[in-house]
């Protein structure tokens, strides 16, 4: 018998396999859509408000700094929770993304996080008919006892009326016929005064409960699922309609989800810290919404709270052990707390809801929740499906539990955490759970056997046996039974009682029928057991035209095992290399076809069987007199080709070979481009005149405007070159000037006439060039400059103290009427003297000397000079009516 070891590519396999999984079932949800009304935001599957965030600062952050940080960054308080986060609305123009990043990153912030969306997370089903005995399958589902006309549960018990089991949800029909008698009452507030918060616990007139999704009293339900998964836990027994798996438990109604049944996560985490202040002992949360990572409003309000917190797993038919690999939770039913009971969903055949997210560690258990029958609003009743009816059986019989210990002990003597391990002790296992949910199926009777001190114990469990393979369900193979492919086992179904663990081996064979056991090649494969993925088989060349099938041993905690087989499947004979061919986009010539410059190779498009990233590509250049006629190499063989004038009117085109790396190496057919003529290079051509600039005065300068041109391989292809050329008396042109551009004029041209030739030349092979010249424009004589002049004035001296020495600082106006110039001065002391320059502002400038000794009484400031700068050069400094010195004395 042939072993080999194959581990390491199972694993790498699979990441590759179960990623691909991912993209795709991530792919219809878009990133960063904004809904109709602009409040809600998505990426990946998780959907959160674009206008508020949660934030927690640290707890030595100054009352200060945390309303400079809101200021800042312009959030305006909403909500604050018990455990420090606060609900802070956007009021600047910064997204909540950007907001959650940068908060996120500031050393007095403990967590910034979106304002997640949470969803009711059921479906609508169909009406009732009136016969609700019938259709009450799931509360005789968790009543293990199997005694459906005196169920076991409800002889141990029916419900306390201390119990509170808290429904946060959208609302509760509080009038309905099967409910109004199990709705609990705040008798402070009840007794109270209207309008006043009596029991001080920040909710004014919170008679029975709350609605946060609108900010006050009444959480009357709106939409239905409220007051449906009420039903399931505490309708009354009252012979009306149907009865609750706790038909005397209270239920308090927390609404945060509006009339569409959706609602905010910081409404949520309120809703929650409301239970935990006013006495609930269980959370029914059937809703849910994805977040990346574990938000720690929701868990620390989780986490405080007392009781069980029993949470629906989500209805995307998604396995979250697997999207919890890439930080996906379904919040908060997959968060890590140790109270939260995560509920998944089953058909009354006992097969998990086509609907319901799973998880082998992320969920907890099944319950009943496709076509549960149970209250809607307005006295009626209706069937709907989804974890969020699932998730009412378990909060139910968690109060069922918690009011058996009452009953019995006088008192709750188990913790949240006892709790929680008794009833999932108590479900009921079967090996089709085991891939699905952490334990089995919800089990009230079970249950409450396990209550302290209740004088009844379970029936012993039966004597383990072999697991053996439900033969409907055998191992099977999934995958591509071809050379390269990839083949994924799966165990089948095993009945059992307890957990399994399982053992593959793959097994290749030429003949099943006439081969035996010893000849079949062998390789042992552990990933059920050490990995987080099923084992993997990648088809070799040598397996082709043979065939393989698994062996599966499971083996149960007593070491008791069974052993199953796959039926065979054939292995596909392998392909052989195909060449490449040309789908019908032909190669193209790309480029300018004008002598002198370089076109390009394009490929076309092509496939092949061993996929288009995998070619490569050969050219070969042709030319031909005429576009169809006889097209020879040129012997050229790179993807350009350099064009000459010797092609010029002939046709050029490119043959492209592609091949591929295949073995044996194939290619294709050669594809070749269409031909494209090339044509001679065109001398530039003068759109508009050149022309002369600037004042065309003698002793000025005039500047050279070349005009526009264009060229038939574009603008950007020419340079450009200048001759200044003066008209002689005789009516001929001499060259003056050369190339110079701007070209400076002498008084010896005044009354002449020049004018202006631009040549263009372009790059091409051969060079084409064209010249043009401008119209002739006379030089003016020179004007007479006008000399005016300017004075200064003082207009301010004062000494400024510096420690143990002084300053002078003066400022100095000119009358300029340009303004702006540069001042020359002086300062003295009497026995040195230091100059300096100072330009003008705006026509002043404040001159401040060195540091004084204290010794020296006064510094002396003189005006050498005032230069106008350049557009005031017309203008003079008359220094005999300016202010030209003063003296500063020592403060």
């Amino acid at each position: 018998m042939k072993r080999k070891s194959r581990a390491v590519i199972y694993v790498i396999l699979a990441v590759i396999l179960l990623l691909s999984t991912f993209v795709r079932a991530y792919g219809d949800y878009g990133t960063g859509n904004l809904s109709s009304d602009g409040q809600q935001e998505k990426i990946g599957i998780t959907e959160y408000l674009n206008d508020q965030i949660i934030v927690k600062f640290k707890d030595d952050i100054s009352d200060t700094d945390r309303k400079l940080i809101k200021k800042y960054y312009k959030l305006i308080d909403k909500a604050k929770f018990k455990s420090g986060g606060e609900v802070l609305k956007l009021k600047g123009n910064l997204t909540v993304e950007e907001l959650v990043e940068m908060l996120g990153e500031l050393d007095s912030v403990e967590y910034a996080g979106f304002d997640y969306i949470m969803r009711a997370t059921d479906f609508p089903d169909d009406p009732w008919d009136g016969d609700s005995a019938r259709y009450l399958w799931g509360m005789e589902k968790i009543d293990a006892n199997g005694d459906t006309e005196y169920p076991g549960a409800w002889n141990l018990a029916t419900g306390n009326p201390e119990v509170i089991v808290a429904v946060i949800d959208t609302g509760v029909d509080m009038g309905h016929v099967d409910l109004a008698e199990n709705i609990w009452i705040n008798e402070v507030e009840l007794n109270g005064d209207a309008g006043v918060d009596d029991d001080g616990n920040g909710y004014i007139d919170d008679v029975h409960g709350w609605d946060f999704h609108n900010g006050d009293g009444d959480p009357t339900d709106d939409q239905g699922h409220g007051t449906h998964c009420s039903g399931t836990i505490a309708a009354a027994a009252n012979g009306i309609g149907v009865a609750g798996v706790a038909p005397n438990v209270n239920v308090m109604p927390l609404k945060f989800l509006g009339s569409d049944g959706s609602g905010s996560f910081s409404d949520a985490v309120l809703a929650i810290e409301y239970a935990e202040a006013m006495g609930a002992d269980v959370i029914s949360a059937s809703w849910g919404g994805y977040t990346i990572g574990v938000d720690s409003s929701m868990y620390d309000a989780i986490n405080d709270f007392s009781g069980l917190f029993c949470a629906a797993a989500g209805n995307d038919g998604y396995d979250m052990d697997f999207y919890g690999m890439f930080g996906y939770h379904h919040a908060p039913a997959t968060y890590p707390n140790e109270n939260i009971v995560s509920v998944a969903s089953i058909d009354s055949d006992g097969s998990l809801s086509y609907f319901s997210n799973y998880g082998r560690t992320s969920v907890d258990l099944v319950s009943p929740g496709r076509s549960i029958l149970s209250t809607v609003p307005g006295d009626s009743y209706g069937y709907k499906s989804g974890t969020s009816m699932a998730t009412p059986h378990v909060a139910g019989t968690v109060a069922l539990m918690i009011s058996h210990d009452i009953d019995l002990n006088g008192s709750v003597t188990r913790s949240k955490v006892q709790l929680k391990d008794d009833l999932l002790e108590a479900t009921v296992y079967k090996s089709t759970y085991n891939s699905v949910v952490l334990d089995g199926c919800l089990n009230a009777y079970e249950a409450l056997l396990l209550t302290t001190d209740n004088g009844t114990e379970p029936p012993p469990p039966p004597e383990n046996e072999d697991p053996y393979n439900d033969t409907d369900f055998p191992p099977y193979m999934t995958g591509t039974f071809e050379v390269g492919g990839a083949i994924i086992a799966h165990t089948g179904t095993w009945i059992d009682e307890g957990d399994l663990d399982y053992y593959c081996t793959w097994q290749v064979t030429a003949d099943p029928e006439e081969d035996s056991p010893s000849d079949y090649e062998e390789w042992y494969d552990e990933s059920w057991l050490y990995e987080e993925f099923p084992p993997i088989f990648i088809v070799e060349p040598g397996q082709a035209e043979k065939y393989i099938r698994i062996e599966v041993v499971a083996v149960d905690e007593e070491g008791l095992d069974g052993v199953a087989y796959s039926d065979w499947e054939w292995i596909e004979p392998e392909a052989p290399n195909e060449p490449p061919v040309n789908d019908g986009d032909r190669p193209s010539v790309t480029g300018l076809m004008i002598a002198g410059e370089t076109v390009y190779a394009e490929d076309g498009g092509w496939s092949d069987d061993g996929g288009v990233e995998n070619l490569e590509y050969s050219y070969m250049w042709q030319i031909s007199d005429t576009e169809f006629g006889t097209y020879e190499d040129t012997g050229v063989t790179a993807d350009s080709y350099s064009l000459t004038e010797a092609e010029v009117t002939k046709f050029i085109r490119v043959l492209v070979t592609a091949i591929d790396n295949g073995d044996p190496v194939e290619m294709s057919e050669p594809s070749e481009s269409p031909g494209r003529q090339v044509i001679p290079n065109a001398a530039p051509v003068n759109d508009i005149t050149p022309s002369i600039t600037g004042t065309l005065i003698a002793g000025d300068i005039a500047y050279a405007d070349i005009g526009d041109w264009s060229d038939d391989r574009g603008e950007e292809n020419l340079s450009y070159s200048y001759n200044w050329k003066i008209k002689e008396l005789d009516g001929s042109y001499s060259d003056i000037g050369g190339s110079d551009n701007p070209l400076s004029l002498p008084e010896s041209d005044t009354g002449y006439y020049i004018k202006l030739e631009v040549t263009a030349t372009d790059k091409g092979d051969p060079v084409k060039w064209t010249s043009e010249s401008s119209a002739d424009y006379l030089v003016e004589p020179a004007e007479t400059p006008v000399i005016n002049t300017f004075t200064s004035s003082i207009t301010d001296a004062y000494p400024t103290s510096i420690r143990n020495k002084w300053t002078a600082t003066v400022t100095v106006s000119t009358n300029l009427p340009m303004s702006e110039a540069e001042v020359a001065y002086e300062w003295s002391d009497g026995k040195s003297v230091t100059a300096g320059t100072a330009p003008t502002i705006n026509g002043e400038c404040t001159v401040i000397s060195d540091p004084i000794r204290k010794n020296i009484g006064s510094i002396t400031f003189t005006i050498i000079g005032i230069t106008p700068l350049d557009n005031d050069s017309d203008y003079t400094f008359d220094p005999a009516h300016s202010d030209l010195t003063v003296t500063v004395n020592k403060p």
